[in-house]
């Protein structure tokens, strides 16, 4: 008399019970996101010029083709927010500038109440 070999069958369960274990619990994940509303641009809108603040290796900021430290910038960029509530900061770090000079003036720039601060880089050479 023959019996039947369940071996076969207990592995296809299992592989089964593992397939759905592991990928039950994805259609469950979600992440809490408010989402912006968007409303396009009017064509005849003018665009600002940005405001370009530049720090060189050394830790020396310039802006307007002036060299200053990180007080008198401060004062310089709250009296262009006064003059221009919707402009937009692009800052322009050397590579080997220390990391704290640039925290230090973001940390200013946002208790004053810049709202906008983009990072200039350099495009990559490498594919």
């Amino acid at each position: 008399m023959s019996e039947i070999n369940a071996t076969p069958l207990v592995d296809v369960f299992l592989v089964l019970m593992l397939i759905f274990l592991l990928c039950a619990p994805m259609g469950w994940v979600s992440l809490p996101l408010d989402l912006p509303a968007a409303q396009g641009q009017a064509a005849n809108a003018t665009i600002a010029k940005p405001v370009v603040i530049d720090i060189d290796a050394q830790g020396q900021w310039h802006w307007q083709g002036r060299a200053m430290g990180t007080a008198e910038l401060v004062r310089a960029l709250q009296a262009e927010q006064a003059a221009n509530p919707q402009a937009r900061l692009q800052l322009r770090a050397d590579q080997a500038a220390a990391y704290g000079r640039v925290a230090e003036l973001m940390a200013a720039l946002q208790s004053q109440g810049w709202q906008h601060l983009d990072l200039v880089l350099r495009p990559s050479t490498k594919p």
